[in-house]
């Protein structure tokens, strides 16, 4: 006879098997989309860039980006993803 492995049980394990920190930022869009991106990219007047791949770097517009959701989802203060990954060399 098998025996069942019971909801907590189940629920540990699953834990287990999840990154534990993340090395990364999560974007949310407006569609309520999330992305997870590296955790080093840039924010310019309209666009968020980020590298997913050695030599490959992908442009979100800002305005596909849900800017609040964003900051609330990563801990941060209002205003800091423009802030803190602001371009400052072209």
């Amino acid at each position: 006879m098998r025996k069942r492995m019971g909801g907590g049980t189940l629920a540990a394990l699953i834990l287990l098997f999840l990154p534990l920190s993340a090395d990364g930022y999560t974007i949310v869009l407006r569609d309520g989309r999330r992305i997870e991106i590296p955790d080093h990219f840039i924010v310019g007047t309209s666009t968020l860039t980020y590298e997913a791949d050695p030599g490959i770097q992908i442009t979100l517009q800002l305005s596909t980006v849900d800017v609040a959701a964003t900051e609330k989802i990563n801990n941060e203060s209002a205003g800091s993803l423009t802030t803190d990954h602001w371009l400052t060399t072209i």
